[in-house]
């Protein structure tokens, strides 16, 4: 327009504005097919969100376990893994200097392993000081982010304790959830 300002007409925003109160947001979690999930020693693997509380816009995909923008944003986020201690006899031994960790991936190609950590934009890192058996351990991550329209963000879980290791076992939205929603359309 004359007045240097871009004007959109579309289902979500106009004149800069979000139309009406169905902001993009949602709340998911590791449902009956996902929990006890294995992460491998010394590897990245997507984190399965497969249970939906809700998902205002249908922007969470929980067969991608994959959250797309649906319009240029500012968006926060908010995701916990609860490692288990009692999966198999090494689950939640921890040793000094051992890490484990979440990951935020943002238009990664890399597949349910991800390697390119280029496209990590966020972590969420823990080092255990001292020797640790039959530990939960637990990570949380908040965050704000500016994301494109079609961005999508994955969750990553990481550790490097010599054996695997998995998220909790139990389908209950406390333990390993992520929620999201848009704070404001730019």
């Amino acid at each position: 327009t004359r007045d240097g300002k871009q004007y959109f007409d579309n289902d979500l925003i106009y004149k800069g504005y979000l139309r009406n109160s169905n902001y993009p947001a949602f709340s998911v979690y590791q449902g009956d097919s996902a929990i006890g999930q294995t992460i491998a020693n010394n590897t990245r693997a997507r984190l399965v969100f497969d249970t939906s509380i809700y998902d205002v816009g249908s922007n969470f995909d929980t067969s991608a376990y994959k959250f797309t923008a649906p319009v240029s944003g500012i968006y926060h986020f908010d995701i916990k893994l609860l490692w288990d201690n009692d999966k198999d006899l090494t689950a939640g031994d921890w040793t000094a200097e051992e890490r484990h960790d979440i990951q935020i991936f943002k238009n990664d190609t890399q597949g349910a392993t991800k390697s390119n950590t280029d496209d990590r934009v966020a972590s969420n890192l823990r080092v255990i000081n001292g020797t640790i058996t039959d530990y939960f351990a637990m990570n949380n991550l908040s965050v704000d982010m500016k994301l494109n329209s079609g961005d999508y963000i994955e969750v990553v879980g990481y550790q490097n304790s010599g054996t695997n290791q998995y998220t909790y076992e139990s389908n209950d939205p406390e333990w390993t959830a992520w929620t999201g929603h848009l704070i404001t359309a730019i």
